[in-house]
Parts: structure tokens; C-alpha cells; sequence
């Protein structure tokens, strides 16, 4: 909120440098400027997909790469309440790498619209949930920006989802790099 619905001062130019683009649908002429750029650019561009019933989702879903939804966002876009058809649907609309965030369960992602797979969450004792879907979608991108495939950008995302849940605070329960690399370890 607050911001100019103009778009243009966005300081794309350099896009084709970054890692990777990360928008959702709060300031969507914002976010499929970049996306755009970033699909140009040949960047990885994440579209957090969390609002239900936003007129536009399919703009800026063209506009992206890799599309991750949250479990009303999903039912609300395809009419499915099962995750498995609900990713079906959504490939059958935008294409493209499609993912499903569902807190407990984990996160159910899709490549080809056919097989869906799933990267299970990490069972933590949960203090508080605010922030957590953001962390998820931060992680998510930031390891795409360091070369990860999107296996092992899920696993990453799903570490960061889930230590955030154990900490109270918003931001001040995000984990590091450090953290992380730690927390990883002791799943193994």
C-alpha cells in the first residue's frame, strides 16, 4: 500500500544480474514489470500466489517462471480442494513449475502437471506462524538464486519455514544462512 501504481521507476535495467525475482500480488503492476524482466532476462521469476479470488493472478503468473500458491489461493484459483487435482488444474492454466505450500504438510509441487510430488515440512515445536509463508517463498528463491534446482530450493524453504514457526516474532524469528545450514545438518 502506498506505493505508485506506475511501475516504471522499477530499476529493471540490471535485472539480467540478479539470481533470481521474487513478487506476489500485492503491487501487481510492480510485480509483472519484474517478472517480465526477469523472463526476458532469462532469470528465475517466483510468483507468490497467496491471495484467494485476485483478479490478476493470470498476468502475472505468464509472467513466471516457478508459481507457489497457498492452499486457499489454490482451491480458490481452480475450484479443487485436493491438492493433487488443484495442481493438476493450475498446470492445465499457466504451465509451468507449480508448487503448493500447506503449512504441516509440507509443500506438493508440480513440473509437468502430471506426477506431483512432495517435500515434507520439518517437525519443530511451533511458538508462531507469522511470517512463515514469506520466509518460504525468500528461501525458495534465494537458493534458485544460487543455483539450486527446485528440489533442493523446496528443501531449504521448507528449514526456513519451519525454524521461523519456532521462534516468536515476525521478522524476528527468521532464521540465517548459518541457522539453516545447522538446522539442515541435524535432519540428516
Amino acid at each position: 500500500q502506498g506505493l505508485d501504481h506506475d511501475p516504471s521507476w522499477l530499476p529493471i535495467d540490471g535485472i539480467s544480474q540478479f539470481g533470481a525475482v521474487l513478487g506476489d500480488l500485492r503491487w501487481l503492476q510492480g510485480t509483472q514489470r519484474a517478472l517480465k524482466a526477469a523472463r526476458q532476462a532469462g532469470v528465475p521469476g517466483v510468483l507468490d500466489a497467496d491471495l484467494t479470488t485476485h483478479d490478476g493472478l493470470t498476468e502475472a503468473a505468464g509472467a513466471s517462471s516457478h508459481i507457489i500458491f497457498s492452499e486457499p489461493a489454490l482451491a480458490d484459483c481452480t475450484g479443487e480442494t485436493d491438492v493433487n487435482a488443484g495442481l493438476r488444474s493450475a498446470h492445465r492454466r499457466f504451465g509451468g513449475w507449480l508448487a503448493v505450500t500447506m503449512g504441516a504438510q509440507g509443500a506438493y509441487w508440480t513440473a509437468d502437471g502430471s506426477t506431483v510430488h512432495r517435500q515434507p515440512a520439518y517437525e519443530v515445536d511451533v511458538i508462531d506462524t507469522l511470517g512463515a509463508g514469506d520466509v518460504f517463498h525468500g528461501a525458495f528463491a534465494a537458493e534458485l538464486a544460487r543455483g539450486q534446482n527446485e528440489t533442493e530450493a523446496l528443501r531449504w524453504a521448507a528449514a526456513a519455514a519451519a525454524m521461523k514457526c519456532a521462534q516468536p516474532g515476525g521478522r524476528a524469528g527468521i532464521p540465517t544462512r548459518k541457522a539453516l545450514e545447522r538446522f539442515l545438518r541435524e535432519q540428516a
